[in-house]
């Protein structure tokens, strides 16, 4: 009977230990469902709280604001002369016509601004290649000069000029020679230019530099004609011709809009000397005359006679980069990109 007895209690304890088990275990998944429902009613929370302080810090910053209007747009573009206008119009919150006086300050200097038609504005004639800052207004009243701080960051080349990308990328081979590399490449050579407004272009050429002299200039075929056949040689290559360059663009006459992309077939051997570095390069010229010079690929090789990728990686960041030189049409480099301010 004892016997029976504790083995009663010891079933009971069993069953009550393994209830308080599963109880235990459905709390916790309770306690854990409350905290994460506490943690996203906190995040909610400080989401709105993030929110409201913006708002506040926005309705501050206007309400401090000197300028009910406060725009600008581009005037005359001279490709010749390589300069745009851009047209400055203010409207201060409170001001005396025929007292108050407003300047803008482009680029650290101070430039009068007018009244005409009750509001103040300006014409500054800008550089066409360099980046301008336009960082302030002052209003003088008898001597009293109140300041309005603006963000205004101009960069008219991207405005008005062709923004054009380059890159390779395919199969290739090498292996060393009597001090020198054979490098073999099948690549894909893609070319995208861009545009905001209507452009023509004159040519496209891959260009081979080697060692900082060019050894070699290779037209492109910009044709409906041409460019099929670059595709069906790279998709007999065994490559992938692009989805974006699977069909042919459209071009009414010389004159292109928007997004044009190209595509050319490299299929050559290249010997490259110990030490020596061969860098592709794709020059496009617009109908202007201005010669854009767009990275795409480089090898490098070391002074034995292997392929050295880590001086190739400083170039590559370039690659599918704006373009690094612009020429104009006697050759003179008339922009050229800042390497650190790129980086």
């Amino acid at each position: 009977m004892k016997k029976n007895l504790s083995t009663i209690i010891a079933i009971i304890a069993c069953v009550l230990l393994a209830f308080n088990t599963i109880k235990i275990s459905t709390l916790q998944k309770e306690v854990d469902r409350l905290r994460s429902n506490l943690d996203n009613e906190i995040h909610t929370m400080n989401q709105n709280i993030s929110g409201i302080y913006g708002d506040v810090q926005l309705m501050l910053e206007e309400e401090a604001n000197q300028l009910a209007v406060s725009e600008w747009k581009y005037g005359n573009i001279n490709i010749d002369a390589r300069t745009a206008e851009v047209v400055c119009t203010v409207v201060p919150k409170v001001y005396t016509p025929g007292t108050t006086q407003a300047t803008i300050v482009c680029n650290g200097q101070e430039y009068p601004l007018t009244y005409i038609n009750e509001q103040y504005t300006a014409t500054i004639e800008l550089s066409l290649f360099d980046q301008n800052e336009l960082s302030a207004v002052k209003l003088n009243d008898n001597g009293t000069i109140r300041t309005q701080e603006l963000d205004w960051i101009i960069e008219p080349r991207h405005e008005v000029l062709l923004l054009s990308h380059a890159g390779m990328g395919g199969s290739a081979t090498g292996k060393p020679g009597n001090g020198e590399y054979i490098w073999s490449a099948e690549h894909s050579v893609i070319i995208d230019i861009y545009s905001k407004v209507p452009f023509q272009i004159q040519s496209v050429e891959l260009v081979e530099v080697l060692d900082g002299e060019e050894i070699n200039r290779t037209p492109i075929d910009l044709s409906e004609e041409g460019q099929k056949t670059y595709q069906d040689a790279i998709r007999k290559s065994g490559e992938a011709v692009p989805e974006a360059l699977s069909r042919v663009t459209e071009v009414s006459g010389s004159t292109y809009e928007g997004n044009v992309n190209f595509i050319y077939y490299l299929d050559k051997d290249f010997n490259i000397p110990n030490g020596g570095m061969l860098e592709f390069y794709v020059d496009v010229v617009d109908g202007n005359g201005l010669r854009y010079r767009s990275f795409a690929e480089c090898i490098a090789v070391t002074a034995d006679g292997k392929h050295d990728d880590l001086r190739a990686e400083e170039m590559r960041m370039y690659a599918f980069a704006e373009a690094v030189m612009i020429f104009d049409e006697d050759g003179n480099v008339i922009y050229e990109i800042d390497p650190e301010l790129f980086k």
